[in-house]
């Protein structure tokens, strides 16, 4: 007589239930990777486009309507809008990675800094006009002249985010209805960034940003200012940004972390070279620090934050420095 139950084998089902959740699991992370068509890393970025990383903006998250605005953009452990985060939180996160990218721009270029920078997007809602705002901000905190163009002359935003009415800009310029002088503002942020709107939405954007006016405006900024920072549509909805890259020194290509596809990042990045656009690199976005592809990153990134941040607030003492070997 057998002294304990034939069925059912508990060792063994527990083994062909350990080995096969094992497999089950294995199998659909990779499935769900092979779904996963979108761009989420810099590195990801730099191997499907062969252009070189420009860096990485953390995640911003939504907040509700402010104003006449609507919903805005915000950093998350904030309700403060990202747009012009480089000058009302300069010790954040956000703002040093916009700082990155000024360098990233800077030394771009051999032998001199580009002058004019176009940024662009290969879809809408991927945060190039916020990377426009952020980086004529920060190019202006050198202490040089910068002027920030709104050429998006279809769906116009910065006069919207800097806090400023309607009024002349781009198109009336080229269209001769403005002189330069009547349409570029001083910037209510920093006293040397001028602003020139997209002003009066024309009938045919294209048209204007390919003709020979755009291209003696351009020229005759160049002598005027240090930086030219060009806010363009975004390069696979029209072709307004491909008619103009051209005439850029360097072209700033804005791609969202998890939402643009690997498609439209290589047919963004062929449009552009078509047409011998000076493409400085891949600006990723919206990059989420807390998720598993930059669990590293984000430790590093903290640690080392943080660390810098008590040196500046005065807060760790001498000794404390010494004892842990500090430089």
């Amino acid at each position: 007589m057998p002294t304990a139950p034939v069925e059912p084998n508990i060792p063994r089902n527990l083994s062909f239930a350990l080995v096969l959740g094992m497999i089950t699991g294995v199998g659909l992370a990779f499935l769900l990777e092979n779904m996963d068509n979108t761009v989420r890393t810099p590195e990801q970025a730099q191997a499907l486009s062969a252009l070189p990383s420009l860096g990485m903006i953390p995640l911003g998250s939504k907040t509700t309507a402010r104003g006449a605005a609507g919903a805005r953009l915000a950093l998350t452990s904030s309700k403060e809008a990202v747009e012009t985060v480089t000058q009302v939180r300069p010790q954040s996160q956000m703002a040093e990675s916009y700082r990155a990218l000024r360098t990233s721009l800077l030394l771009s270029n051999l032998g001199a800094p580009p002058k004019v920078i176009m940024v662009t997007s290969a879809r809408p809602q991927e945060g190039k006009s916020t990377t426009s705002i952020n980086t004529a901000i920060v190019l202006a905190q050198k202490g040089v002249r910068v002027l920030l163009v709104d050429a998006d002359l279809r769906r116009p935003s910065i006069h919207k985010v800097l806090g400023m009415g309607p009024r002349s800009g781009l198109s009336n310029v080229l269209t001769g209805s403005a002189t330069l002088e009547q349409a570029i503002t001083t910037s209510p942020i920093l006293p040397n960034l001028a602003i020139l709107p997209a002003g009066t939405p024309p009938p045919n954007p294209a048209e204007l940003l390919a003709s020979a006016n755009m291209r003696d405006l351009i020229l005759q900024l160049r002598k005027d200012y240090d930086h030219i920072v060009l806010d363009t549509p975004p390069t696979l909805s029209v072709t307004d940004a491909v008619v103009l890259s051209p005439r850029a020194d360097a072209t700033i290509l804005v791609i969202r972390s998890g939402h643009t596809t690997k498609q439209a990042l290589r047919r963004a990045r062929d449009i552009l070279m078509q047409v011998n656009a000076h493409v400085a690199g891949v600006l990723l976005n919206a990059v989420d620090l807390t998720s598993p592809d930059y669990y590293y990153y984000y430790e590093y990134q903290g640690k080392y934050t943080e660390y810098y941040r008590e040196g500046a607030d005065g807060e760790s003492e001498p000794g404390k420095k010494a004892a842990s070997g500090g430089v």
